[in-house]
Order: C-alpha cells, then sequence, then structure tokens
C-alpha cells in the first residue's frame, strides 16, 4: 500500500504538477499515434508494394522541410535524386490507378490509401 502511494506522489509530481513537461512528452506522442493509424489506413487501402514505395514520400518531406525551416541547402545531385523519388511515386500511383478492373472502388480506395500516406508523411 506505501508503495502504490509512493508511486502515486511520484506520477502526481511529475505529470500532474508539471503540465509543461507532460506536454513537451504528450504533444509528440499524439502525433506519432496520429501517425501510426494513418499508416495503418494507408496499408489498409493499398497493396503492400505501391504502400512501400509511396511511404518513401516522407524522404521528400523530411528534405523539403529541412531546406523550408530549417535553411539547409542541397546539393544538385540531392535534388535530382528527391526529383526521381517523386517521379518514381508519381509512376507507381499511375500505373496501379490505370490498371484497375474495378476502377471506381479500387481508385477511390487507392486515394484513401494515399491520401493517409501524404498525412502521415
Amino acid at each position: 500500500s506505501s508503495g502504490i502511494n509512493a508511486e502515486y506522489g511520484i506520477l502526481k509530481a511529475d505529470i500532474i504538477k508539471d503540465p509543461v513537461t507532460t506536454l513537451k512528452v504528450g504533444v509528440p506522442a499524439f502525433l506519432y499515434i496520429v501517425q501510426n493509424q494513418l499508416l495503418f489506413l494507408a496499408l489498409a487501402h493499398l497493396d503492400p508494394t505501391t504502400y512501400q514505395i509511396t511511404y518513401q514520400l516522407k524522404t521528400l518531406t523530411t528534405a523539403l522541410c529541412s531546406v523550408g525551416l530549417l535553411g539547409r541547402r542541397i546539393s544538385g545531385a540531392q535534388w535530382f535524386s528527391l526529383c526521381l523519388l517523386a517521379a518514381g511515386v508519381g509512376l507507381v500511383q499511375w500505373k496501379d490507378s490505370s490498371g484497375s478492373t474495378d476502377s471506381s472502388a479500387s481508385s477511390s480506395s487507392s486515394m484513401i490509401g494515399l491520401g493517409a500516406i501524404v498525412c502521415a508523411s
């Protein structure tokens, strides 16, 4: 009983009485939960190959945020690689949407998957 009370006191001191620290940990944890749920939604609506290739958009997103927000410079070869990555993702999405037999249901499902991955990136 005294061990439980001691643990409760520690939790109260660290979580309830220190909301700034709780927010510093809680906000990234919440965003991580949202990202994981979006990725599971995408995986449910895309085949694994399309999912894996499209999820590589996170590299493009990270690079763009690094340049835009942090002011970092990217070499010409890196820009070329990012353009190839974007073109590859576009080709996979285009091939996936043009080769479907049940176009409306498959297209809608693919768009949900693509939207979830873009939001998660």
